[in-house]
């Protein structure tokens, strides 16, 4: 009886063996990570290339131009709103929030000479 037991035994434990997915549970640790089939796209880039070309102030009449658009608060520019127009710099919102743009102004190394005409009156 112990003889039969035994072989019961065996051909349970090679059955389970056999048993197709089990093996797989196993990770072998010298086998490197599999590569999912599902990649995630790459995060979209805040967009910020907007340009401010010039402003215009004359008391309650504020205006910019920006990537060659004549813009006033309230106005969208590519998406964005126009929040607000000051001497040199406008504020604007996007999804993304809010921010400035700068006109660029050079610095002058040196000032203009002089050129009026001789005898010319100076402003």
């Amino acid at each position: 009886m112990a003889g039969l037991l035994s072989v019961i035994v065996c051909a349970l434990v090679l059955v389970v063996a056999a048993v197709p997915g089990q093996a797989s549970d196993v990770r072998d640790p010298t086998r490197p990570p599999q590569m999912s089939h599902h990649v995630n796209p790459a995060p979209v880039p805040v967009r910020r290339d907007y340009v401010l070309q010039s402003t215009r102030v004359a008391g309650d009449l504020r205006s910019a131009v920006i990537n060659g658009r004549v813009v006033s608060a309230g106005d969208r520019v590519d998406g964005a709103l126009v929040v607000a127009v000051d001497v040199a710099r406008v504020r604007l919102r996007d999804h993304h929030g809010e921010f400035t743009l700068r006109l660029a102004v050079p610095e002058i190394a040196r000032p203009a000479r002089n050129t009026s005409a001789p005898g010319e009156a100076r402003p």
